[in-house]
């Protein structure tokens, strides 16, 4: 967690602030400054260089008597001004922390003067304390040696327990370090920790990185499309590699040193971060750490900087080819064109073994109170078993100490309003999380919806907290002095309430039971009733005591409850470490005085607790003589008490201190003797009762107090019922010290065998167990997931969350007739430096598979390869479209590659391959070449969009196709492509020339698509005819001809209707009256969806003849026939501008008819009066 010390710092520089932006953007100048103080100015501590005005040292972590901790490693060559800069930030950061480090310049063979180095060196030492050493690669090499075999030759001098890796164009700010050390101590099992780099001008450069199994890397920021502050990039996780710019990593990691085959430049730290990953460690991004990085100051010429990436990556490709097959693909073509945020979240959590979605009303701190302890270290359970959390609240303050604490946790922290789960996703049909946790009652009441809607096949695990509906019957019967029995069932309980009061449920029976009593019980059944529901809506629910358990039997007994519900009893969470450092404080009885009440206000029971301490339970203590006269009672809590407590100051001479709202409950708990819980009411486990025995304070409590915590009276609880009993049991203890130490530490044992995180994780293994053996897609996903993190390969069969099969669902990847273990045999008709044509839209490509029974089993596990070219030391092609000999392409000469490629093909499956029919919503959109100028493109500045090295102007096209703001593009198969919103004249830029880019740039814009009014159906308008993609001597009705030749079109995906805009479709009334209740009077609903997102979502599903949408209401999709002439009136005409827009799908496709189907196609329905449709109203 973060120390209090660390919350403080934020609350003084929020991360990701304006504030923030101001200081980085000052930053260069404020090192300047002191860097040049230090150099003019002989003093020892110049006014420059203080943080904050003072010489302040961190304390949060703790020193290591001595022992040298950090040593860190500042390489150069040249640039001597930016070094020195980079040096004075590095020292300012380190003498903030409070234990030793070392410095350690690399001088790479310089040849700029370094006498301002070696001046600010000395300066520096005098200053900090911090030696600092100076080391130049020509006393052992005779030329620069570059830059991990610079920092190889360093490492040999170090002695700290953590290494940092600098560059000397990286600027550090003071809590930089300390933030990443911080890292080790909260997340144990890390190896090293990257923080975030931002620019000059405070944007963000890189927040992690991931690796693509080619060995292609892409940095995470602002470059994608996102906002600087985006919640993705405000959470610390796992990330595939950190970049040596700045990297701090264990010593034991590094010792080896950096791989020379990389030398001079490039990819070494890619290589580190892959051997600290196999070695069972992780990487991890720090989003808390800034460093301002300015960057290419050490290769700034960018040929030769993209010749070393390129030849490296090769290398590194070579090296790491069977781990990266665990790795997504960076060839799946839909990558550029998903929705910002939803592509980041894909590639950010690709460590994780799966994703969940936690809902809540509010966010949860540590301070608030034991149900947010409860949540939070749930979470942290749900995170150490390898999961990714995002958690949603109503209403979220992004730069709260509560979610500061989550996102240190390594939570992705985002509002309600920010929530995209996805419902119109142009590749992905299915929602991005695997699991969703909802908390609370009224939280899911508020959510059910729209998870429906948008995650129907995602299990729902609902975590009650406590059962609301047994706390307000409780409440009800409490308020008419009526006690609930816990000796009888649930049922008997309201049996016996409706007797005392002669309630009946159809009304009252006579006048002793008052018309607010019949009011106040039937709101309760109603709430009882929707609280059912909702259980009966989730997959499994979670319930926190024994009791509950047992009430959910007795419902589903009474059969309210489903059943085959899973219920699962997860109580309270406390941290083992917490648990124990609390316990073993000093406790002194004699120096402890008084007694503690801790209850939030705004919670009823807590009111009522204080109301029997007040007027029953003091009172009588007054009388007795045994009470000593330093009795106090402290109540702490948050939230407005009562108006009547504000009054009060004493009862009896018994002096009552109200404290409110105390942030750190542990000051008080280390000074009180005895705790106190008298509640009459309420449910689930009580948070006070725990906090109060894990800091070594014994409680006194009533029966209802410690239901279903496991407490034995007089064992590890005194228990006490009434006003006069009370006051005397509390006496008892509080006087005797041989029984105040007995229950105290049997109290502790109880938490610790109870109440612990090994406990709640070991409920957790059987609700998410219970998860993975009834939902076949979990199940498939924890297997693969577990191999893929094991780092050594064997991810060939994975099509679950890694791969192309995480990214392209399996409906837009070919289904084929043929079954998964089809016939493949080598084709031998092709030279062995041929290829089947590797422009084709191939389906993946794997680097260097070590054999071909590999590349078989990664084939014959997707149903949508038809065949695959291997060679073992080159990339493995594998296809998904028919393989034709008249496309071959050569690659490499013969012999170059020896053993040479290999082809393979499944002759049935090619035969059995369904027609390709573009019906993803964009077929009508065409491109056509602008510029064939192979060294002039239209201005890069001006493109939205931009990717490298794509291999084919077809995968350019297609990213193009998918983005609707996409107007043109500019391809070369060896440099960016760049992508833009509008479509300039001809007028082009340079970019290099005909030497440097042969065979060059190719540039495309995209041609408006006609449009015609249809005579017979003035309200219709009809686009062009879309081209149907099939072998040209196949029919569209699937039979053969015998010449070559044919060409098929269809009508294109939508057709406007025009119409008022206050009109939708009708609902399917027909089907829905026919009395089949699996017919839905609409095929889905959306809520609030743009079009764009309304024309995928329909699109995609073939069942889907149209739709209706409105970017402020629901988003209507059908599955039945569709006639403008009956439209519905939905709202006034004026009421919801600028109104709704409705489609109807005039043909849909072969693929979703049923054999001896009568139905017909919604656009056969309408084309009567018509002239010239070429499919006649034939499709069936």
């Amino acid at each position: 967690m973060a120390t209090q010390m660390q919350l403080e710092e934020f609350a003084k520089m929020p991360p990701f602030s304006s504030e923030e932006g101001k200081w980085i953007q000052g930053a260069e100048r404020r090192i300047r400054g002191c860097r040049d103080s230090l150099l003019h100015f002989d003093m020892p501590v110049p006014e420059a260089c203080l943080f904050d005005g003072q010489i302040e040292r961190f304390k949060s972590y703790n020193d290591t008597n001595g022992v040298l901790t950090v040593s860190a490693i500042l390489t150069f060559s040249n640039s001597v001004e930016m070094t020195s800069l980079s040096l004075t930030g590095l020292v300012l950061a380190l003498s903030k922390l409070s234990h030793k480090a070392e410095v350690i310049l690399v001088d790479d063979s310089s040849t700029e003067s370094t006498i301002m180095i070696k001046r600010l060196g000395q300066r520096l030492t005098r200053f900090s304390g911090i030696e600092i050493r100076i080391v130049r690669t020509t006393q052992t090499f005779s030329g620069p040696i570059g830059y991990g075999m610079a920092n190889n030759l360093a490492l040999k001098q170090t002695n700290g327990k953590y290494i940092l890796l600098l560059n000397n164009d990286v600027i550090l700010f003071k809590t930089t370090i300390l933030y990443l050390l911080l890292s080790f101590k909260s997340h144990p099992d890390v190896g090293a920790v990257v923080p975030r780099f931002v620019g000059s001008e405070g944007k963000l450069q890189e927040a992690g990185s991931v690796i693509f199994t080619d060995g292609r890397a892409m940095q995470l920021g602002s470059s994608l499309g996102l906002d600087d502050d985006d919640p993705i990039f405000r959470y610390v996780r796992s990330t595939d590699y950190g970049s040596a710019a700045c990297l701090l990593i264990r010593r034991e990691l590094i010792l080896g040193g950096f791989d020379s085959i990389y030398r001079p430049a490039y990819y070494e730290d890619t290589d580190l971060s892959m051997s600290i990953r196999r070695s069972g460690f992780h990487v991890l991004y720090q989003p808390f750490a800034v460093a301002l990085h300015k960057g290419s100051m050490t290769y700034n010429n960018a040929t030769f900087k993209s010749g070393l990436m390129s030849k490296n990556q090769n290398l590194f490709a070579r090296k790491w080819w069977q781990t990266l097959e665990c790795h997504y693909s960076h060839w799946v073509t839909n990558w550029t064109n998903r929705p910002g945020i939803r592509r980041v979240l894909q590639l950010a959590s690709r460590l994780s073994l799966f994703r969940i979605i936690f809902f809540e009303w509010s966010v949860p701190c540590f301070d608030r109170d034991s149900g947010s302890v409860r949540t939070i270290n749930l979470i942290r359970v749900l995170l150490s078993i390898g999961a990714h959390v995002t958690f949603v609240a109503n209403d979220v303050d992004y730069d709260s100490p509560c979610v500061y604490q989550l996102n240190w946790l390594g939570v992705h922290v985002i509002k309600q309003k920010a929530l995209d789960l996805g419902w119109g996703d142009d590749v992905k049909s299915s929602c991005d999380y695997d699991i969703i946790f909802v908390s609370r009652r009224d939280s899911f009441a508020m959510w059910q919806r729209l998870l429906e809607i948008a995650c129907p096949e995602v299990p729902v695990a609902f975590d009650t907290v406590d059962l609301h509906f047994l706390r307000e019957l409780r409440e009800l019967m409490a308020a008419k002095g009526v006690s609930y029995q816990n000796d009888i069932k649930f049922s008997q309980n309201i049996y016996h309430y409706k007797q005392r009061f002669q309630i009946i449920d159809r009304g009252m029976e006579d006048a002793s039971a008052t018309e607010n009593q019949v009011a106040r019980y039937r709101n309760w059944l109603i709430k009882l009733s929707d609280e059912v529901k909702l259980m009966n809506s989730s997959t499994a629910t979670i319930v926190v005591s024994p009791v509950e358990v047992k009430i959910i039997r007795e419902l589903k007994a009474m059969r309210q409850l489903r059943p085959d519900l899973a219920v699962f009893h997860i109580s309270n969470i406390h941290d083992d470490e917490t648990l124990g450092s609390l316990y073993s404080k000093p406790s002194n009885f004699a120096q402890r005085k008084g007694c503690l009440f801790v209850g939030n206000w705004a919670h009823p029971p807590n009111v009522d607790a204080v109301q029997f301490l007040i007027h029953e339970i003091l009172p009588n203590l007054a009388k007795n003589p045994r009470t000593p006269s330093d009795l106090v009672l402290h109540i702490v809590g948050a939230g407005d008490p009562p108006m009547w407590v504000n009054d009060i100051r004493d009862v009896g001479g018994i002096p009552v201190v109200m404290h409110g709202f105390i942030k750190d409950l542990d000051s008080i708990l280390a000074h009180v003797r005895v705790a106190v819980a008298p509640l009459r009411y309420g449910a689930g486990v009580k948070g006070k009762i725990n906090s109060a025995m894990i800091h070594g304070v014994p409680v006194v409590a009533t029966p209802m107090a410690i239901e279903g915590m496991f407490l034995t009276a007089n064992e590890d609880v005194v228990v006490a019922e009434n006003g006069l009993s009370f006051a005397s049991r509390l006496l008892d203890l509080y006087l005797n010290y041989d029984l105040w130490n007995e229950i105290r530490t049997a109290a502790f044992v109880n938490v610790r065998k109870h109440f612990s995180t090994s406990t709640a994780k070991h409920g957790v293994d059987k609700l998410l167990d219970f998860f993975f053996t009834t939902q076949p897609h979990l199940q498939r996903i924890s297997e693969d997931g577990n191999r893929a993190l094991q780092g050594t390969g064997g991810c060939d069969r994975i099509q679950s969350k890694y791969g192309i099969g995480a990214i392209v669902p399996s409906d837009r990847i070919m289904t084929m007739n043929q079954g998964v273990h089809g016939n493949f045999e080598q084709d031998t008709m092709i030279p062995r430096n041929y290829i089947f044509d590797a422009n084709m839209n191939f389906l993946d490509i794997v680097w260097a598979m070590s054999s071909v029974d590999k590349a078989k089993s990664r084939c014959e596990s997707d149903k949508a390869c038809t065949g695959w070219c291997w060679h073992p030391g080159d990339w493995t092609f594998f296809y998904y479209n028919a393989i034709s000999h008249e496309k071959l392409q050569k690659r490499g000469n013969i012999g170059e590659f020896p053993p040479g490629w290999a082809c393979w093909l499944n002759r049935n499956r090619i035969r059995n391959a369904p027609l390709i029919i573009q019906d993803d919503g964009y077929s009508d959109v065409r491109f056509d070449i602008v510029s064939h100028n192979s060294y002039r493109v239209y201005k890069p500045k001006a493109s939205t969009m931009l990717e490298w090295r794509l291999l084919t102007s077809d995968d350019a096209q297609r990213r193009c196709v998918l983005n609707y703001d996409c107007a043109a593009y500019c391809h070369h198969p060896e440099d960016w492509t760049f992508f833009y919103d509008i479509s300039f004249a001809d007028i082009f830029l340079e970019r290099g020339n005909s030497v440097y880019n042969a065979p060059g740039w190719t540039c495309y814009k995209r041609i408006p698509h006609e449009v015609a009014t249809l005579n017979a159906r003035p309200l219709l308008v009809n686009p062009v005819f879309v081209h149907v993609q099939r072998p040209s001597i196949l029919f569209l009705d699937g039979t053969k001809k015998q010449h070559p030749g044919w060409t098929c079109y269809i009508r294109p995906v939508f057709v406007h209707v025009q119409r008022p805009s206050n009109f939708v479709f009708g609902r399917n009334e027909k089907a829905a009256s026919s009395g089949n209740n699996n017919v839905k009077p609409y095929l889905k609903e959306a809520w609030r969806l743009n079009e764009k997102q309304a024309r995928a979502l329909c699109a995609k599903d073939r069942k889907c003849t149209g739709y209706c949408n409105h970017p402020d209401d629901f988003t209507f999709l059908y599955e039945h026939i569709l006639d403008e002439h009956h439209m519905q009136q939905r709202g006034e005409l004026n009421q919801y501008p600028p109104g709704w827009t409705c489609y109807i799908r005039p043909n849909l496709l072969a693929s979703i008819r049923k054999a001896g189907s009568n139905m017909q196609l919604a656009y056969a329905q309408l084309q009567s009066g018509i002239q010239g449709d070429p499919l006649n109203g034939r499709l069936n």
